[in-house]
């Protein structure tokens, strides 16, 4: 590495990853120069010394070819790679967003990039130009192997994102990379995910699961759960409409467990609604609304 004063180049390291590595960007960073090598990481030059930038987003990285970077406008760095997509991590060194032909641009090979003055990201691919609208409040998921299936209902609880699908109910952990898990026990069609206070709850086609982080719990063994409301009269107890008409949960202890089903209504409830506090309307599937 060399420095150009007065049109002569003065020789500032030599160092062994210096020798290994090729330079794919230089940045000034809290007072010292930021070293971004396209085999060995992140490192810091002060006073002729390189010291490494041990980050959490290097095992994102690690074994991949660096072939360009660019220092974002918000502080964060961009990352283009030989055929694995793009990184984005932020001024502390962690991942912010992963990209590749995968989930979002055309093209694996990352050979330019440049940050408008909108905060777009334009990306020189192998084949062509994307754009990136870093600050999107939306990420788009794609599910090109039909491994989710149709999605019915979504939920967020703590660090884990729900998705409720025709194939069961599946999990992931926000700001984590990586696909969507099967909740084991869960296979089949989910209708709906609810969340009261901090209890997260599945309506499914064989019942009614309770949801805790990456586990399902059934509760009770009545078939067919479309959705649930919370009871007007008692926190402890939530009304669910079944295939067979409404159930009623209730929460002893610290535990959720089934109750009871209401009497002389066994009509599929897939859409209710309590009124005044003591009137339940249930949309009965040829004649309308029913009072119960």
């Amino acid at each position: 590495m060399y420095e150009v004063r007065g049109g002569r180049a003065f020789l500032v390291n030599q160092g062994q990853i210096i020798k290994d590595n090729v330079i794919v960007g230089l940045y000034k960073k809290d007072g010292k120069l930021l070293i971004v090598t396209d085999k060995s990481g992140f490192y810091f030059l002060e006073d002729d010394q390189l010291t490494k930038w041990a980050i959490n987003a290097e095992k994102n990285i690690d074994g991949f070819r660096l072939y360009s970077s660019s220092e974002l406008s918000d502080g964060s760095y961009a990352l283009g790679t030989i055929s694995n997509g793009l990184f984005i991590i932020d001024s502390d060194g962690n991942n912010k967003i992963t990209l590749n032909k995968g989930n979002g641009i055309s093209n694996n090979t990352v050979l330019s990039m440049f940050e408008d003055q909108n905060k777009n990201l334009w990306l020189g691919l192998d084949n062509g130009v994307d754009c990136i609208n870093v600050n999107s409040p939306f990420r788009e998921y794609n599910d090109n192997d039909g491994k989710i299936g149709a999605v019915y209902a979504s939920a967020e609880k703590g660090n884990y994102f729900y998705l409720g699908t025709n194939h069961g109910l599946f999990y992931r952990i926000v700001g984590q990379d990586g696909g969507f898990k099967l909740i084991p026990g869960t296979e089949g069609q989910v209708w709906s995910l609810n969340k009261f206070d901090d209890a997260l709850f599945c309506g499914h086609d064989i019942g009614t699961f309770y949801v805790d982080r990456d586990k399902a719990f059934r509760i009770g063994d009545t078939q067919g759960t479309w959705t649930f409301k919370r009871h007007p009269k008692d926190n402890n107890k939530l009304l669910q409409g079944n295939y067979n008409g409404i159930h009623v949960l209730e929460k002893q202890g610290n535990k959720w467990k089934y109750k009871n089903k209401l009497t002389g209504f066994d009509i599929s409830s897939r859409f209710f609604e309590v009124v005044n506090d003591s009137i339940l309307l249930v949309g009965h599937e040829y004649k309308g609304a029913e009072n119960r």
